[in-house]
């Protein structure tokens, strides 16, 4: 199963579109770039500040690429590979297709982890969507492709997206009390995060998105030095009540990417036990 069609037209529309209409695009240089320096020199392999902009000298002149199109030039390279991985483990989360009624997308990124989850649910589920991001320009992209996802039917009607800097001022739907599913993709491959902090800020705010089961999907590549911090992580989450229920590596072929190996990793914490009203207990 590959993307759904309304997505694919949406990335066409408001990524690839977007990027081919602007004055500096040209040849194998979108925004302007050079195409085999966007990875390196635009985006610094993901792990960029998307809120700063970047000076680049190309054949003699300097080019200024603006936060937003730095997310932009990550939504055309980054994310599609992403879009991809995350669908396959959406997939694979449950046999009759995966079921959740919040949805925290951490390190969202341009809409991540709610555009793949919605490609393969279809319309026909809700959800609420948690898009935590630092950087303003990934939140104004996913946003404006949240938008574009439900303007092309790609979304039921109920769904709605809400976004924030950081887990910690994250404002969660006291109302939606069913399953909720936190999404940690590529997060530890990152030099500035502490992976036993991290572990804590996400039950924290798992408990705060209410009390139902609560399970945590990891993603990352299977290279040693991205996995570092896999240790701390895994130790500092069972410290948190979460079990280790699968845990896998694999050579990622579901794509039309190149291949690559992934580790996939998912985590569980039971319904916790809250007293109803009228307990006397």
């Amino acid at each position: 199963m590959k993307l759904a069609a309304w997505l694919n037209a949406l990335l066409d529309t408001r990524v690839h579109g977007r990027i081919a209409s602007d004055p500096r695009t040209g040849a194998a240089k979108p925004l302007g770039c050079p195409k085999h320096r966007v990875f390196k020199d635009a985006i610094d392999s993901g792990q960029a500040d998307f809120d700063a902009s970047r000076a680049l000298s190309v054949d003699g002149q300097t080019l200024v690429l603006s936060g937003d199109d730095r997310a932009l030039l990550y939504a055309m390279f980054n994310q599609p590979r992403h879009l991809d991985e995350l669908r396959h483990a959406f997939e694979l989360l449950s046999p009759d297709g995966p079921s959740v009624a919040n949805l925290i997308d951490i390190g969202c990124g341009p809409c991540t982890a709610g555009l793949a989850y919605a490609s393969v649910v279809g319309a026909g589920a809700p959800f609420r969507y948690y898009g935590i991001d630092r950087a303003s320009s990934m939140r104004r992209l996913a946003e404006e492709l949240f938008r574009g996802a439900a303007h092309a039917g790609g979304l039921h009607p109920q769904t709605r997206a809400s976004f924030f800097d950081s887990l910690e001022s994250a404002q969660f739907d006291k109302r939606n009390w069913g399953h909720s599913l936190a999404v940690v993709c590529y997060l530890l491959s990152s030099q500035t995060v502490d992976p036993a902090e991290l572990a804590k800020q996400i039950a924290a705010a798992l408990d705060r998105a209410g009390p139902g089961p609560q399970t945590i999907l990891h993603i990352n590549s299977a290279n040693a030095y991205a996995n570092r911090n896999w240790p701390v992580f895994r130790k500092a989450l069972a410290a948190q009540g979460f079990g280790l229920v699968h845990e896998e590596k694999e050579p990622f072929t579901d794509t039309d990417k190149s291949v690559v190996e992934i580790s996939y990793a998912l985590f569980h914490r039971p319904k916790q036990d809250v007293m109803k009203i009228g307990d006397d207990r």
